[in-house]
């Protein structure tokens, strides 16, 4: 069974990577509103005939279970970017993000969340090359814009708030999707 197809289009990967993002916030929602309990993850203990190892079921509480949903969240935010940037980089070029334009701001901003999870995924810190620390410009699919200030952040935990949360980063990455599915500078 393969659980992600291989995608040959940019602005596909961008989709696939909102989905599960967008399907991630979904499941939070269930366990926030108790739909998801910690009831939800008894599994009876199971043995592996050809092993002969029993596996127990963990036990989650409730805060284990806000604890969880909060990590993957942070490894959602993590992957979601990995994929939008290599996606901008497949469908406009690595030096684009170097670019003054919409979607060469939009890519710098993705691309500078995607460094603070290179090498701590479940602790990020912005990594912030010095021609990248400056104020971007983004438009939403709202048409809204949002400017983003990274010229203070290099070496700081990353905080979602520090992009304006976790909506404006799914906005972003859309605006992403919208200029990678055209071809051109967001819609």
């Amino acid at each position: 069974m393969i659980l992600v197809p291989e995608l040959d289009d940019p602005a596909k990967k961008i989709d696939a990577a909102l989905g599960a993002l967008v399907f991630y916030l979904g499941l939070t929602r269930l366990i926030e509103g108790g739909v998801i309990s910690p009831e939800s993850f008894l599994f009876p203990g199971s043995t592996t005939p050809a092993e002969g190892v029993t596996v127990n079921p963990m036990r989650f509480t409730r805060e284990d279970l806000h604890t969880h949903a909060y990590n993957t969240m942070i490894l959602m935010v993590g992957s979601t970017t990995i994929v939008v940037d290599d996606a901008l980089d497949e469908r406009f070029g690595n030096q684009n993000r170097e670019s003054d334009s919409e979607i060469g701001h939009i890519h710098a901003v993705i691309h500078q969340v995607r460094n603070c999870f290179a090498h701590k995924p479940l602790n990020p810190v912005w990594q912030i090359y010095p021609k990248y620390q400056k104020t971007y410009r983004v438009r939403l699919p709202n048409r809204n814009v949002h400017d983003l200030d990274f010229r203070d952040l290099n070496s700081k935990p990353f905080e979602l708030g520090d992009i304006g949360g976790l909506n404006i980063l799914v906005a972003i990455c859309m605006s992403a999707y919208d200029a990678s599915k055209n071809n051109n500078e967001p819609i």
